[in-house]
């Protein structure tokens, strides 16, 4: 069960999408709340031990660092040299954003891709 995978070989970009968002400095705030980040080839080395020594019906977490989203951003503005957002807007704000958001994109012929739940566990 890892929670966010990063590394080399996300050929979709689902989890380096946000990555390569920051670097193009496309992301303007950070969110409340963090995750847990691990590297693939951790996590693919974490399911090769469980197969070779694992139990059968045992579940396993794979998981790395717990890091706020504010502290993932600066590790990245660090590593990149790209300036990271430096706005954290509280759940409310964020909430209202998005809902301005998903009625004004539309008429560009754009879309805001994050629901509310997203957001709220974001913010956890």
């Amino acid at each position: 069960n890892p929670s966010l995978l990063l590394g080399p070989g996300d050929d979709r970009g689902s989890s380096t999408r946000d990555v390569a968002l920051f670097l193009r400095g496309q992301i303007l705030a950070v969110p409340l709340g963090g995750l847990n980040f691990v590297d693939a080839r951790d996590a693919a080395a974490g399911l090769v031990a469980a197969m070779r020594s694992g139990k059968p019906g045992e579940r396993y977490l794979l998981g790395g660092a717990n890091w706020s989203f504010r502290g993932f951003v600066q590790n990245l503005a660090q590593v990149s040299g790209v300036r990271g957002p430096r706005i954290q807007p509280p759940l409310g704000i964020s909430l209202l954003s998005a809902r301005v958001l998903r009625r004004l994109l539309p008429l560009i012929g754009k879309s805001f891709a994050l629901d509310d739940a997203s957001i709220k566990m974001s913010a956890l």
